[in-house]
């Protein structure tokens, strides 16, 4: 595979990653991307840590089971959120937590 040139990922590759920050003002923080860059607000959540990584992946739970085989932390059991997803959250050895989704229609 030469410079430039994507090779196959993997079915069990996450399909999407989502980036959550903390910031002092979240309203405020909303508000600008929102309005002045134009960016789709799809939740209104405080969580904690700085930085949050999400990715959709097309089993939460195994992606879970086999990053904490690899050394992450389980951050809390797998939960159904309220829109329907089976959510799993661990904390990778350098501390980033991550959000594993499952991939839609899943």
């Amino acid at each position: 595979m030469g410079p430039g040139t994507l090779g196959r990922m993997p079915n069990d590759a996450p399909r999407e990653l989502r980036v959550v920050l903390t910031v002092a003002n979240f309203d405020e923080a909303a508000a600008f991307y929102r309005e002045a860059v134009g960016l789709r607000q799809v939740a209104d959540c405080r969580v904690s840590g700085r930085v949050r990584l999400a990715l959709e992946v097309p089993d939460s739970e195994e992606t879970a089971r086999r990053l904490v085989e690899a050394g992450a932390e389980e951050v809390a059991p797998p939960v159904m959120t309220p829109w329907g997803d089976r959510n799993a959250r661990v904390k990778t050895p350098d501390g980033i937590q991550l959000t594993l989704f499952p991939s839609a229609g899943d």
